[in-house]
């Protein structure tokens, strides 16, 4: 039954993906997709993917390390969210195709001139390579080499990314031998961030000690995105309790007494019952906590009809995916618990 169960999860992992990238790729296609550019921080985002990703890797045993300590501009202005989703897809995938024993790096590096951080972004590979023919379709969408070794995997992700990086006024390249490895080249003109020269953002460390302690109802049907979401919160002293679909959430606050929670982390897409139903049966409960009990949504998904739709459910606030652990942090440490 173990074995069918981890099955299962793995479908339905690799389904939620599948969806996920025709959805980015037909927003692409019919011209809405929007970036959403704000103030971020390199250091930070890159740092942040490196946790995402090194337990991948040390899972296949492979080395991986990231270089960026030397950006002359950390502040800048992008969008974060698809900034780390290009890079998260193309580490990823080199990672999924490097055998064990290789090497994953990522190397960033920086021009400044007339107000622009023009940031490239090294990424090599040991791993398998890949064909002269294939690299003249990389970009086309659905293309995979190697499908019979690696079956996970839309085909979707480099064309994503290579629409993403021009949408960033920016450039993407590879070369590829087969058998010795691959390196991507990407490169995107930031607009230097305001914040230039300020302090530091608050740190997670300081954030810490504003969260020890609080109660977390984590619901997620993803069993790898629970866990690092429950790392995360775990070491920071909070209190958690999980469900696995929207269903469940309901059932568990409604069972609960009232002011339990202090938050509630709610993934959209879930089988049973989605978090936009979820989130609408908890408001529309008749609980004392039932218009004040923060709901933030965990989506992939960072439209703005996608925004929209969260806060119409009733949903306060969205985290997006891949996480951001310091906001993440900072948006808990704001909230003022119920006495």
């Amino acid at each position: 039954m173990t074995e069918y169960l981890q099955k299962a999860l793995v479908t339905t992992t690799f389904l939620k993906d599948i969806i996920n990238d025709v959805l980015d790729m037909s927003k692409i296609e019919s011209g809405q997709m929007e970036l959403i550019c704000r103030d971020l921080n390199l250091n930070e985002l890159l740092s942040e993917v490196g946790k995402l990703l090194e337990t991948q890797a040390h899972d296949k045993r492979i080395a991986f390390s990231m270089e960026y300590q030397s950006l002359k501009q950390s502040w800048v202005t992008g969008d974060q969210i698809r900034l780390k989703q290009i890079l998260m897809n193309i580490l990823g995938n080199a990672i999924k195709f490097t055998p064990e024993g290789g090497m994953v790096t990522l190397t960033a590096t920086q021009t400044i001139e007339n107000g622009i951080a023009d940031t490239t972004f090294v990424i090599r590979d040991t791993g398998c390579g890949m064909s002269p023919e294939f690299l003249e379709r990389i970009w086309q969408p659905f293309e995979q080499e190697n499908r019979t070794i690696y079956k996970n995997g839309t085909g979707l992700g480099t064309t994503i990314s290579k629409n993403l990086v021009e949408k960033m006024e920016g450039t993407i390249s590879v070369d590829s031998v087969p058998d010795q490895g691959t390196v991507f080249t990407i490169s995107i003109p930031f607009r230097i961030s305001n914040r230039h020269g300020l302090a530091k953002a608050q740190s997670p460390q300081k954030n810490a000690a504003d969260i020890k302690d609080r109660h977390i109802l984590i619901v997620e049907d993803n069993e790898l995105n629970r866990m690092i979401i429950k790392t995360i919160l775990e070491e920071q002293g909070c209190i958690l309790t999980e469900a696995v679909n929207g269903k469940e959430a309901v059932d568990i606050y409604l069972a609960s007494p009232p002011y339990t929670y202090d938050l509630i982390l709610m993934d959209v897409q879930m089988p049973v019952m989605n978090g936009y139903e979820a989130s609408g049966r908890i408001r529309q409960s008749r609980r004392a906590d039932a218009g004040t009990i923060p709901i933030f949504a965990v989506t992939a998904n960072a439209f703005q009809e996608d925004l929209d739709r969260a806060l119409e459910s009733g949903m306060n606030d969205t985290i997006t995916k891949p996480l951001d652990v310091a906001k993440l942090l900072e948006k808990i440490a704001r909230i003022k618990p119920d006495i």
